[in-house]
């Protein structure tokens, strides 16, 4: 291998990057003392028609993973370098619960926010650490044109669908049949 690996690449399609440099030490919500806990980040490309280029969100909290109010935060950008101040994703059906594993996709006119909300599985306080969350919980969904007005979130797999165990997603789907292909564990 020559050149990191880059040289056995094949041929990239036409207008592909044959070798992409990646962006670094682009912060775009340092952890501060409101908000210690931060994790699961997911970009996209918007809709041509939104107001911005990309955005992205993450799972955010006061204190740990798992803590009640943990919930999305999303920013913006036109060229991956600069971020918009983050904003609050309004979700949740609960504020006493934990949001999990943002995955955005954009398919067309719209961005698509799938995720997890817990339903059960509070984990007790110990160890100098408020009661817990489990991650997972039903896999719900909501639709946006903009990456700001959002449509109500519907549940599309339940946690108790198959044994009650916590569902959980990590990666956009892909579309089958006109239908969403939604990989979770």
């Amino acid at each position: 291998m020559v050149d990191g690996g880059w040289s056995t690449l094949p041929p990239a399609p036409r207008g592909f990057v044959q070798r992409p440099s990646v962006l670094t030490n682009n912060m775009v919500a340092p952890n501060s003392k409101k908000l210690a806990y931060a994790h699961m980040a997911t970009i996209t490309r918007m809709p041509t028609a939104a107001p911005w280029r990309y955005m992205t969100a993450w799972q955010t909290g006061e204190w740990v993973e798992g803590a009640h109010g943990q919930h999305f935060r999303s920013s913006f950008s036109d060229d991956g370098e600069k971020w918009t101040t983050p904003v609050v994703i309004p979700v949740a059906r609960d504020d006493k619960k934990a949001l999990w594993a943002p995955v955005l996709f954009t398919h067309f006119d719209h961005v698509y926010l799938f995720f997890a909300e817990s339903v059960s599985c509070l984990r007790p306080a110990g160890d100098g650490k408020p009661e817990r969350w489990a991650p997972g919980g039903d896999i719900r969904m909501t639709r946006s044109k903009d990456g700001v007005t959002w449509s109500l979130p519907v549940t599309v797999y339940t946690q108790a669908t198959k044994g009650g165990i916590p569902k959980l997603i990590s990666n956009p789907p892909e579309i089958v049949n006109d239908k969403f292909l939604l990989p979770f564990w």
